[in-house]
């Protein structure tokens, strides 16, 4: 009964012994799998830092390149506007001088018709200067 106690006792103990190296060997493959996981994931993140970095700098490259464009286009129309203002001036300086040309002659007209009727008051029949020396 002894050897089959013996037998029993290395038995179970070859059993623990191979329980035991079979745990070692799985935790040491578990800890490779987790550094290699570490490692995928430090390169994953790597990788998004790039990628974020460069979207930022094309980001940032795009808005500026806007921003010039937005600056061209704003003095254009500034250019265009002054234009338009110049060309307005210039048109209205001539309907002045227009308008004071129309009106000097309208002037002249009327005093023209007023010394006419002054004249027809003052001969009321045509007979010249003769009323004047009467009057007189």
């Amino acid at each position: 009964m002894a050897d089959q106690y013996n037998n029993a006792k290395d038995s179970a103990s070859d059993a623990t012994e191979r329980t035991k190296q079979y745990g070692q060997e799985k935790s040491g493959q578990a800890q490779g799998m987790t550094e290699s996981a570490k490692q995928k994931a430090s390169e994953a993140a790597r990788a998004a830092q790039e990628k974020a970095s460069e979207t930022a700098r094309v980001a940032r490259e795009k808005a500026s390149q806007a921003t010039e464009a937005t600056k061209g286009v704003g003095q254009s129309a500034t250019e265009k506007a002054s234009q338009a203002t110049q060309t307005t001036k210039e048109k209205a300086q001539q309907g002045k001088e227009g308008t004071g040309s129309i009106l000097q002659q309208a002037g002249e007209k009327v005093k023209g018709a007023t010394q006419s009727t002054m004249e027809a008051l003052k001969h009321p029949l045509g007979g010249g200067n003769e009323g004047d020396d009467q009057n007189k």
